[in-house]
């Protein structure tokens, strides 16, 4: 995801509310919607560029690259006195920290796990709701308030490996 952002073309429609993401996960096309606030800030940053440039994120010798964008990431981590392991923090942790922070809000506003999940799952690209749910498994133990809506609403429908059976009547 970072790398396809770094690449946008400079006629993007990031500055209107929303990313063009072309040939990404899976090989498909989507429109990802952005905050207003952020929406805002890239309009402000699009004013500062110069007009005939090819790329949204320019640089000396084309776009950025997920290098230069991981290589950046680990001297802010640096400068804020973040330790890097070598297992993280990663930037494409923020794509975790997004999926579970939404399902968390959502849950907590009333909103049906059988409408979060999936819709929750076409923002972030995957095929189906199982790759979300990777994404939002380590939050299962440290919530388990979300863990038992989860369970009530997907019981019989995601298997539980290594664990209890459920045989449907």
């Amino acid at each position: 995801m970072i790398g396809m952002i770094a690449s946008c073309s400079s006629d993007d429609d990031m500055v209107i509310g929303v990313i063009s993401i072309f040939n990404g996960k899976g090989g498909k096309d989507r429109l990802v919607p952005i905050h207003s606030s952020l929406s805002e800030y890239l309009r402000e940053y699009t004013g500062k560029l110069l007009l005939d440039r090819e790329w949204f994120f320019p640089s000396a010798s084309g776009h950025y690259s997920s290098n230069t964008i991981y290589e950046n990431f680990r001297e802010l981590l640096f400068m804020s006195h973040i330790h890097h392991t070598g297992n993280g923090p990663r930037v494409h942790d923020f794509r975790h920290t997004f999926a579970v922070h939404t399902l968390e809000k959502q849950l907590a506003e009333g909103y049906d796990p059988m409408i979060i999940v999936p819709r929750l799952a076409a923002y972030l690209g995957h095929k189906s709701y199982r790759e979300t749910c990777w994404y939002i498994h380590l939050t299962i133990a440290s919530f388990p308030e979300l863990a038992q809506k989860l369970d009530s609403a997907f019981a019989g429908i995601i298997p539980v490996i290594g664990g209890e059976i459920i045989e449907e009547d």
